[in-house]
């Protein structure tokens, strides 16, 4: 599209250069005085009455193939009109150009391929002020769409660099790229540059670090494992760059980790989904990860009594889907609980009624949905339709703690349960209050605020407040990653737990969470923060006792 668009531009361009070079040599009057060939036969047209807007007239006959007010004339007689014009402009390009240098008038006309001739001597109200020919409309419209067609080849968001300063400019800024199409859940993680940035900005406000601006950019990998390499292969390289913050994705952590750790880049992770981001040598995600935010579903209806039978609902995902089925599997083995269900149905299905129907066959005691949330509010209006609810406590993972899901599934769902990674949004604290105010002051109105939004927040957060005590005239890639690398022992009233990096083949310090149900149709708080067990972190926290992570250094 953008190659026809390209060619059509430089076609058009010819053709008025043609035009204007042959009006210089010729009186403009005089030839908007003559017939021209190409003429549609009279009789086949009729004048529009009253003046015509020059402008307006000529883009809407070169748009619509007609013009306002002309009767359109027979298949017969428009061929003939494009065939004369073809030939009138091999032998004369200009019947009548639109515009010429230094004129003071130009001439309206249609052009007979467009259906007519319009002359500055039948309708002299309809010539205006010569214009420049740069700003022809139709050469205007092309470039415009031309350069809508190339930011959407080239649009970009989702992997945010960081650098700590600008040299030329005395200022961080932030290059936003707008969504294309929506993947699975992508609306909400592009919710995390906008937070990520709406603290760079405060930061800058007040001085940046230590008298250093931060200039924030992301790029979109548009759920494509590929341009995910691309990117981070070009971050890598880009020596500009000292840390990714604020990265959310559901693909692409491996791949892009391998880049990073080529380059000795490391990323504060706003929002990993898939396994790769947790067991990654240089990405080291703030959230706990929709295997851990499931486990805590399970694991809080097995204390409430109510995990004798159990079913869960996920996504075929390679590296995801699979990843937390396999941890709800695991876990009821060991506690000895009756699974009666562990579906993964393909993200592109839409018709959820067997899915229904299996649940109330297994009549479990309860069941967690690992689903994005629009795939959960689809599930639960299927469940809805067939009056599925009963007594069965139906819950979801931290993707459907948003401020708006209660209101959008209904009522039918009132004390639906769901699992939030850090604090409720209505947390009273001094990062809760903080990342509010911030939000409100920085960012869009309609910008979330949910869990999403709350990580970017916080990714920032960390990253700030471990280079603050290095020299800013010290700040590069080296000195960036070793701060971030000695983070340990990181405390916020967003988390549950203390936060930390570490050098490590795999990160997952978050790991400890909190539940929610709906009540008139907004989240409160059920259950404070509970570690949760996971059979598969034996290893992650015996290496957070034996080298101290929990501890501030």
């Amino acid at each position: 599209m953008v190659r026809t668009l390209a060619r059509h531009l430089q076609r058009h361009e010819r053709a008025v250069d043609r035009r204007l070079e042959v009006g210089e040599r010729s009186d403009p009057l005089e030839r908007c005085d003559r017939p021209g060939r190409g003429r549609v036969r009279e009789g086949h047209l009729s004048p529009p009455e009253g003046p015509i807007d020059s402008d307006v007239t000529e883009v809407t006959a070169i748009l619509a193939g007609t013009r306002p007010g002309l009767a359109r004339p027979s298949i017969t007689a428009h061929r003939r009109a494009r065939n004369d014009n073809r030939r009138s402009r091999r032998c004369n390009p200009a019947v009548c150009p639109l515009r010429f240098p230094g004129a003071g008038r130009a001439c309206v006309h249609a052009r007979p391929r467009y259906e007519g001739v319009l002359t500055d001597e039948s309708h002299p109200q309809g010539c205006g002020p010569a214009r420049r020919r740069d700003a022809h409309p139709l050469r205007l419209r092309l470039r415009d769409r031309l350069r809508q067609h190339r930011r959407r080849a080239g649009r970009q968001g989702r992997r945010h660099r960081v650098r700590p300063w600008h040299r030329r400019e005395g200022h961080g800024r932030a290059d936003q790229g707008r969504g294309g199409r929506h993947g699975v859940g992508r609306r909400g993680l592009l919710v995390l540059p906008k937070s990520a940035k709406a603290y760079f900005d405060c930061v800058n406000d007040n001085g940046g670090i230590n008298g250093r601006p931060i200039q924030f950019e992301f790029g979109d990998d548009a759920l494509d494992p590929t341009k995910t390499a691309q990117l981070a292969a070009g971050y890598a390289a880009d020596t500009d760059v000292v840390a990714l913050v604020g990265d959310a994705t559901f693909v692409g952590c491996d791949v892009a980790n391998v880049e990073y750790a080529k380059a000795g880049l490391y990323s504060i992770t706003g929002v990993g989904v898939p396994q790769a981001c947790f067991e990654s040598s240089n990405i080291a995600p703030v959230n706990a990860g929709p295997r851990t935010s499931a486990l805590h579903v399970v694991q809080y209806f097995e204390r409430q009594g109510q995990a004798d039978t159990f079913f869960a609902i996920g996504l075929n995902t390679r590296g995801n889907g699979d990843w937390v089925a396999d941890g709800i599997a695991k876990y009821a083995k060991e506690a000895g609980i009756d699974l009666v269900g562990n579906v993964l149905s393909d993200p592109a299905e839409s018709n959820f009624l067997p899915l229904v129907s299996q649940v109330k066959q297994a009549a479990p005691a309860s069941l967690v949905i690992a689903d994005p949330a629009p795939i959960t509010a689809s599930i639960l209006a299927a469940a809805e339709q067939q009056d599925a609810k009963g007594d069965i406590p139906w819950a979801c993972t931290a993707s459907c703690y948003d401020a708006q899901f209660g209101t959008q599934i209904g009522d039918y769902w009132e004390g639906f349960v769901a699992n939030s990674e850090l604090a409720l949004v209505t947390a009273d604290g001094k990062d809760s209050n903080a990342w509010r105010a911030g939000m409100d002051q920085y960012a869009a109105p309609d910008a979330p605020r949910d869990t999403f939004s709350q990580a970017g927040w916080l990714a920032a957060k960390i990253f700030v407040d471990a280079l603050l005590p290095l020299d800013a005239d010290t700040l590069d890639r080296t000195t960036v990653s070793d701060a971030l690398l000695g983070v340990k022992g990181y405390t916020s009233d967003l988390l549950c737990s203390p936060w930390y990096f570490g050098v490590a083949d795999e990160h997952h310090a978050n790991h400890a969470t909190r539940m929610a149900k709906i009540e008139n149709g907004q989240y409160v708080e059920l259950e404070g923060c509970q570690d949760v067990a996971d059979p598969d972190m034996a290893g992650i926290l015996e290496r957070e006792q034996s080298e101290g992570l929990l501890v501030a250094g």
